[in-house]
């Protein structure tokens, strides 16, 4: 059966899809080894064809560090909320060596920190493997605190339904992030899994 291939498909994808969705396919093909240069040569090919701005507003966005869908779905919400650009998948330092957390997102001029928490990160056999999970993360988000981070968790919810206050928590957490008068905390870029293929 004759099929087109990745880089054909994701464009064709993010000329009809909204932002949201386009961003979900070119993330995830982007992490799984297609290169920007592939789509940018599909969507020279198809530079007359409808949909095509939207399709190349999709790829100059796409980002193989996006690890998951609702990372993706987030960078679209916060785009068009008009926030800036995160940075994602970072470390921060901890006075002795990089901690081994990576966050999702990472606001640096604003210290701001959002995290993208799907439910199944606490899924476990049984209570007790559950409360362990809650207690690493309370502990992770100790760690991160300590460094004068502000942090912000989300989950689906936040991140599709209109009515979220989402933006509303992040802007409140740039605010609070941006008055802080200590040094600020030493962070690097991790980089995605498939760099070497992007």
């Amino acid at each position: 059966m004759p099929v087109t291939r990745v880089a054909r498909t994701v464009v064709d994808l993010a000329r009809e899809l909204p932002l949201r969705e386009s961003l979900v396919t070119v993330d995830g093909a982007l992490r799984a080894g297609t290169t920007l240069a592939e789509l940018h040569a599909v969507a020279e090919r198809q530079q007359h064809w409808p949909g095509i701005r939207r399709a190349q507003y999709a790829i100059a966005f796409g980002d193989p560090s996006a690890e998951s869908v609702l990372e993706s779905i987030a960078r679209a919400v916060f785009a068009a909320a008009g926030l800036p650009t995160p940075l994602l998948q970072v470390q921060f330092f901890d006075g002795f060596s990089w901690m081994p957390e990576r966050v999702d997102f990472w606001w640096p001029w604003f210290r701001t920190v959002g995290e993208a928490d799907g439910l199944a990160k606490y899924e476990a056999n049984t209570p007790a493997e559950r409360r362990l999970l809650l207690r690493k993360s309370h502990r992770r988000d100790q760690r991160l605190s300590d460094r004068g981070i502000e942090l912000v968790h989300f989950g689906w919810e936040d991140a599709v339904d209109p009515r979220s206050d989402l933006v509303a928590r992040l802007r409140a957490a740039f605010a609070r992030g941006e008055s802080r008068t200590s040094e600020p905390p030493r962070w690097r870029a991790v980089p995605p899994p498939h760099a070497d293929a992007a």
